[in-house]
């Protein structure tokens, strides 16, 4: 057994990051996500994340911080929705 293996979901791919953060994106746009920054998160590290010219991710926009806030918050809003959908069964 390694001792090193993640604990979470890792993203294995440019690809799957990307998506993940279109997704927390286009959540924003629709209100489905609010990240307010009165409540002491800080995202000014999301604000800096820049596309190029053909809207692909400019990876050297993205820091660590940044990586981290997109994965918490696409399985935060995975557990939410895991939540719901549980709630509706139960009905």
């Amino acid at each position: 057994m390694n001792m090193f293996e993640p604990k979470s979901e890792i993203i294995l791919s440019r690809k799957e990051f990307e998506q993940r953060l279109n997704l927390l994106i286009e959540q924003g746009r629709q209100r489905k996500i609010v990240l307010n920054a009165d409540a002491g998160f800080d995202i000014k590290h999301l604000t800096r994340i820049r596309a190029l010219p053909n809207q692909r991710i400019d990876f050297a926009t993205v820091n660590e911080l940044a990586r981290t806030t997109v994965n918490a918050l696409v399985k935060l809003n995975s557990l939410v929705n895991d939540i719901n959908n549980q709630e509706r069964v139960d009905e």
